[in-house]
C-alpha cells in the first residue's frame, strides 16, 4: 500500500506533538503550578494546603528530569515538525476526515481558545487538560462550522477524535510554520466538504514568530475566511492587514463570512476599527449590550496580580458590505475558563 504525502505528514506531526509533551508539562504543570497562588481547592490546588506545598516541593525536586526531557525532546520536536511541513509539500494544511453526513445548519462560531499552545497556563492562566478540551468540544459540536484560533496540532487532533461523528472535515497546521517558531494556530471544523482552501500570507511588516495569514474555505453556498491579526506591532500594521483582507476578498464571487481575532477593540473606534467598518459589517457591534470577548481576569487571579483585569472586545464576525447574505449575532459563552 502506497503512503500518501498527507499520511506521512500526519505521522510526522503526530510524533512532534508527542515530543512536545515535556515542554507542555514544564510550562503548565511545573512553572504554572509553582506560580499559582496557594488557595486550597482552587486553580487545581490540593484541598489541603500542606499537601499542596509538599506537591510543589516534589515538583521542584523532579524539575531537573523535566528540564532534561525538554532539552532532549525539543530539537527532535522541531525536526519532526519540519519533516511534516516538507511532507505536505505545496499543500498548506493537514486535513482530518470526520464521519458526519447529516443535514446542514445555520449556526457557526469563532473562538480564540485561550491559548491552546505550549505556554497556555502562563499566558492565560488556564489549566490544560483533557477535561478542558472535552468541555470545549461539547460547546462546539453542534455548529455547522467553527473557526478556532490559538489551537495547536495536538488539541486539533483531540477535537477530531472527540467530534469525529459531528463534523465532516477538520483542518489544522494551516500555513505550516515559521520553524523554529509557531504556525498560524488556526483550526477549522465543518459539517460539509470544503471545495477549496486558500492561504494568503500578509505582506509588509508582519510578526515573524506566529504565522499570520488569511485562510479562505470555500463551501457550497459561501466562503468562510479566518484570520488572526498581528499583536503588539502597532495600529498601522492592523490597518494594512485589514486592507489586504478586503483586497483579497473582493476577488471572491460567493458571499464571504469573515471570522477571527483582530486584536482590535471594537469599542475604541480606533483607525484600524474604522478600516474594518469601511469594508465590512460588524455583527457583534449590532448587539445592544457591550460584548467582551477577551479578558486576563483568570490569569491575574490565578497568579495573584493586583492590577485590574483588562476587558476587550477583539473577536469578529463580519461580512462584506457588498454581500446580501444575512447574519445575526446570537451571543457568547463564558461558562468555562
Amino acid at each position: 500500500m502506497k503512503i500518501t504525502r498527507s499520511q506521512l505528514a500526519n505521522a510526522c506531526y503526530h510524533a512532534a506533538e508527542i515530543l512536545q509533551t515535556p515542554l507542555y508539562y514544564f510550562c503548565n504543570h511545573l512553572i504554572g503550578r509553582i506560580k499559582t497562588v496557594l488557595t486550597p481547592g482552587k486553580f487545581g490546588n490540593c484541598n489541603d494546603k500542606t499537601l499542596e506545598v509538599i506537591r510543589r516541593i516534589t515538583l521542584i525536586l523532579f524539575s531537573p528530569a523535566i528540564v532534561g526531557g525538554v532539552i532532549v525532546c525539543s530539537p527532535l520536536y522541531l525536526l519532526m515538525y519540519r519533516l511534516g511541513d516538507i511532507a505536505l509539500g505545496t499543500i498548506p494544511y493537514l486535513r482530518i476526515y470526520g464521519s458526519y453526513q447529516g443535514e446542514k445548519n445555520n449556526n457557526f462560531g469563532t473562538f480564540n481558545m485561550s491559548t491552546l499552545l505550549p505556554t497556555m497556563t502562563l499566558t492565560d492562566g488556564v489549566e490544560y487538560s483533557d477535561a478542558r478540551l472535552s468541555e470545549i468540544a461539547s460547546k462546539i459540536q453542534d455548529f455547522h462550522f467553527i473557526c478556532g484560533q490559538e489551537v495547536d496540532g495536538a488539541s486539533a487532533r483531540f477535537f477530531a477524535r472527540k467530534l469525529h461523528s459531528h463534523f465532516c472535515e477538520f483542518y489544522t497546521y494551516l500555513g505550516k510554520s515559521n520553524v523554529p517558531y509557531l504556525p498560524s494556530g488556526f483550526f477549522f471544523a465543518v459539517k460539509e466538504p470544503v471545495k477549496n482552501v486558500t492561504l494568503i500570507p500578509y505582506q509588509g511588516k508582519v510578526q515573524k514568530s506566529i504565522r499570520r495569514v488569511l485562510t479562505i474555505f470555500e463551501l457550497e453556498a459561501y466562503c468562510v475566511a479566518v484570520t488572526h491579526l498581528d499583536g503588539g506591532l502597532g495600529a498601522q500594521v492592523h490597518i494594512d492587514e485589514i486592507h489586504q483582507i478586503a483586497s483579497h476578498l473582493k476577488t471572491i464571487s460567493k458571499p464571504v463570512i469573515l471570522c477571527g481575532d483582530f486584536n482590535e477593540d471594537r469599542y475604541q473606534h480606533s483607525p484600524a476599527y474604522q478600516a474594518v467598518t469601511e469594508h465590512f459589517i460588524d455583527y457583534i457591534a449590532k448587539s445592544p449590550n457591550v460584548v467582551i470577548t477577551c479578558t486576563d481576569a483568570l490569569e491575574k487571579e490565578r497568579y495573584g496580580n493586583e492590577t485590574p483585569p483588562t476587558e476587550l472586545s477583539i473577536d469578529y464576525i463580519l461580512r462584506r458590505k457588498s454581500d446580501t447574505i444575512e447574519l445575526s449575532f446570537t451571543g457568547t459563552v463564558y461558562d468555562f475558563n
